[in-house]
């Protein structure tokens, strides 16, 4: 992991780039992990971002040893000899992490006398689902697997919250309410076990579920059932 977090600014300068996570904590790099801000512990927040070239302009800084997620990302200028709050702010935006990579990120370049560039990178890619469901005929169990996609890829890591719901189309009532799915070891694949509410013979169902993959809570629905 290096150099995954650019932006531009004037040239010979010295700048840094702070991280925070979903739920405002900053990096403490000290400490090696996220924590409530403290003004106190503001010389422990920066990530030192390195100028390429002699004199580009173009400032790059690595993102730290942090989990997948969605993480918003300051650019600052530093005046002095260590940071400070009044640093100027020379760059903004979000990431989405991989664990080990950006997936993708919004930004919006800041200069001196405020706003004078803005660059937005959406991200385009395709999310997707897929459901199994065996129903065990000897057994005492339906049991639900899910796996989710991005671009036709699996997605392995980032995943939050899964859930499943089963619903009947005859009447739109739930065979099973929404639930936790749990992860298959470390896969990133999701399973789940039901043993009261099992699917019948000449009955249709769609299966829904839900997680929060890239920053945002994503919903699939899928036909399942006993006839083929």
């Amino acid at each position: 992991m290096a150099s995954e977090i650019q932006f531009d600014h004037t040239t010979g300068r010295t700048c840094y780039v702070q991280v925070r996570n979903s739920v405002g904590q900053i990096w403490n790099t000290v400490g090696a992990a996220f924590e409530a801000y403290q003004t106190a512990n503001v010389g422990d927040y920066d990530i030192p971002a390195a100028e390429q070239g002699t004199a580009s302009g173009l400032y790059t800084a690595s993102v730290p040893v942090i989990p997948a997620g969605v993480y918003g990302i300051v650019a600052k200028d530093r005046a002095g000899g260590s940071p400070v709050e009044t640093d100027l702010t020379v760059g903004a935006g979000e990431i989405e992490w991989s664990g080990t990579a950006i997936i993708s990120s919004a930004s919006v370049i800041v200069g001196a006398g405020g706003i004078n560039e803005a660059a937005f990178h959406a991200d385009t890619a395709k999310y997707q689902a897929k459901v199994w469901m065996f129903d065990d005929d000897t057994g005492a169990a339906d049991r639900y697997v899910a796996c989710f996609f991005r671009n036709g890829e699996p997605v392995t890591a980032g995943i939050t919250g899964p859930t499943i719901q089963v619903i009947k189309v005859a009447d739109g009532s739930d065979l099973v309410s929404t639930v936790a799915m749990v992860q298959i070891a470390s896969t990133g694949m999701y399973r789940y076990n039901e043993g009261a509410n099992r699917v019948l013979d000449g009955v249709a169902y769609i299966a829904r579920v839900q997680a929060t993959i890239g920053g945002n809570v994503r919903t699939w629905n899928q036909p399942v059932g006993r006839d083929s």
